[in-house]
């Protein structure tokens, strides 16, 4: 135990712990004993004590620990308690824990002559032994306490916890990411189809940004995607049967599809079923000459995406996860994703159906 009162620390003061033992433990008093003979310790049990009884059949005791001033630092405490565990009742599990608690101590002073700065942090008075080895009896004042390696903890955890949050990504940043890769994702779809068309803003703005590996991961995992189902994502306008002409149509139908695909949960499979759908209905728009329609594909998924998926994103510390998660190298993962992919492609021709109730 050690206890610190500052700097503020009159002389003359001294300290006194009382301490519940709870049933799983308990001081040996013939081991205290030895200890007051030796001088090394100032400890007195306030309670009979078994030190033979299991703990399901012990009580509660109190033990009361007169602490000794530091020399090397004023106004400190210290001093050492030897602690036993009782045996605790059998049980039949295999892996067996079993939790005691040490309640927080009563802290007491005792100082020559009253302070201010006592009188602040007082409790109430106890009447006790002034000391182990002398038993005249001394006021003693109960007075608040911190407990420093709570303290200590709580400091740790919070800064665990800003630690954490810090390396969430914002919100904003997460919804420019995602539409930074649909136009890249778009723009790879239709060089792919022969259709020249330029981006107003790039997805990635360096090589050494950190979009890139995203863009790439995204793009390689929409080919499979596309390679599995090639019909699926393609002439999306028509599987909905709407026109690009009108702007709100094609939002309308984008988001609905994208609300569909989502409503079972989320995954990077259904994440790059998302921009699989989107690249194939910006391809159909620019096709039949709507290509301003692409901006609204784009600005409807960085929607879809704030309203979702943003939550899930910041869980999972942004964008670089789909590389983490979904890229490997490893045949019998690349299997796992297939069967994932698969199932995105049965939960999209899900959403066009949906889709098709809906319009009717």
């Amino acid at each position: 135990m050690d206890v610190d009162l500052g700097e503020g620390a009159q002389p003359g003061c001294r300290i006194m712990i009382k301490e519940q033992l709870p049933q799983g433990l308990y001081v040996d008093p013939y081991e205290l004993a030895s200890m007051r003979e030796q001088k090394s310790k100032e400890i007195l049990v306030q309670n009979e004590i078994d030190i033979e009884a299991p703990e399901y059949l012990s009580a509660t005791h109190a033990i009361i620990v007169y602490l000794k001033p530091d020399p090397r630092h004023h106004g400190h405490f210290t001093g050492t308690v030897p602690v036993h565990v009782r045996y605790h009742r059998p049980t039949d599990r295999e892996e067996a824990i079993a939790l005691v608690t040490l309640p927080d101590p009563q802290l007491m002073i005792h100082c020559q002559e009253n302070s201010p700065l006592l009188e602040s942090w007082k409790l109430g008075v106890t009447q006790a032994s002034c000391s182990a080895s002398n038993h005249s009896i001394c006021s003693w004042l109960n007075v608040n306490y911190q407990n420093m390696e709570m303290l200590r903890r709580s400091s740790v955890f919070a800064a665990e916890v800003m630690d954490v949050f810090d390396r969430f990504p914002p919100e904003k940043e997460l919804i420019s990411q995602a539409k930074a890769l649909c136009r890249d994702y778009i723009h790879s779809r239709l060089i792919r189809a022969g259709i020249v068309w330029s981006k107003p803003e790039p997805a990635v703005s360096s090589p050494a940004s950190k979009l890139t590996e995203v863009s790439a991961a995204l793009l390689h995992l929409g080919d499979e995607l596309e390679y599995i189902r090639p019909n699926v994502y393609r002439n999306i306008a028509k599987q909905l049967n709407i026109s690009v002409s009108s702007e709100s149509i094609v939002s309308d139908a984008f988001l609905a599809v994208a609300t569909e695909l989502f409503s079972a949960g989320i995954t990077w499979g259904k994440v790059v079923a998302l921009y699989a759908v989107a690249g194939g209905l910006a391809i159909d728009c620019v096709k039949q000459g709507q290509p301003a329609m692409v901006h609204t594909i784009v600005d409807c998924l960085g929607e879809f995406v704030r309203k979702t998926l943003v939550t899930w994103l910041r869980r999972r510390g942004g964008w670089a996860d789909i590389t983490k998660s979904v890229v490997n190298n490893d045949p019998s993962i690349r299997d796992h994703w297939l069967v994932s992919f698969l199932c995105t492609c049965g939960h999209f021709l899900k959403a066009i159906f949906f889709f098709f109730l809906r319009e009717r």
